[in-house]
């Protein structure tokens, strides 16, 4: 829903999917420590424009003229 709003993630390929992904990297203790620390950077980037998300779409919805 975000990019209705103009928002776009800036990590690539933001979603749901790939932050669990990056989430089993970041809890792998068969990977690097610069692997395992890439992918909690990632997560953190990530969740933090999941909030930017949220509050872009807010006010685009709250932008809305929905009166018919």
């Amino acid at each position: 829903m975000a990019p209705l709003s103009g928002f776009e993630w800036g990590e690539e390929k933001a979603g749901g999917a790939n932050s669990l992904y990056q989430y089993k990297k970041a809890i792998d203790n068969k990977l690097s420590d610069s692997e395992r620390e890439a992918a909690i950077a990632w997560l953190d980037d990530y969740n933090r424009d999941d909030v930017r998300a949220t509050f872009s779409f807010r006010a685009y919805f709250r932008g809305l003229n929905l009166t018919v």
